[in-house]
């Protein structure tokens, strides 16, 4: 039983390990987890704790009625927050790489305009004016 547990958290950790080297965006990542555990911790767990251990006999039906919308609540924030962090993971991964000159569909005004600024830029050497024509 003890190598069972142990397997599990290895493997968890081993996985959370490779979900944190794949992503790029820190934030993003700790939208998806805390879309389910921080729900988990504050809203569902209390509501089932209550009802396993504690006095749920004396509850009155208000109570109930707010427990049952908590539990809603939490299970919907849950499911969309999931769904939302995953998407934002995925436009993330597949986004356009910042910074890249000429961008598609650019002008050729705003091209000269550009280079007239930044002479330097690999973008605007002589060889670029091939792409206007």
């Amino acid at each position: 039983r003890k190598r069972v547990w142990l397997g599990l958290r290895i493997a968890i950790s081993l996985l959370r390990l490779i979900i944190a080297t794949m992503v790029r965006d820190f934030v993003k990542l700790t939208n998806l987890t805390s879309a389910a555990f921080v729900t988990m911790n504050n809203l569902l767990l209390p509501v089932l704790a209550f009802y396993y251990a504690g006095p749920s006999q004396k509850a009155g039906t208000f109570r109930r009625c707010v427990h049952v919308a908590i539990f809603l609540f939490a299970i919907f924030s849950m499911i969309f927050g999931t769904i939302s962090a995953i998407l934002d993971l995925v436009r993330a991964a597949s986004a356009e790489d910042k910074g890249v000159f000429p961008r598609p569909g650019i002008t050729q005004q705003c091209h000269v305009a550009f280079c007239a600024v930044n002479t330097t830029h690999p973008g605007c050497r002589q060889l670029d004016a091939l792409h206007w024509q």
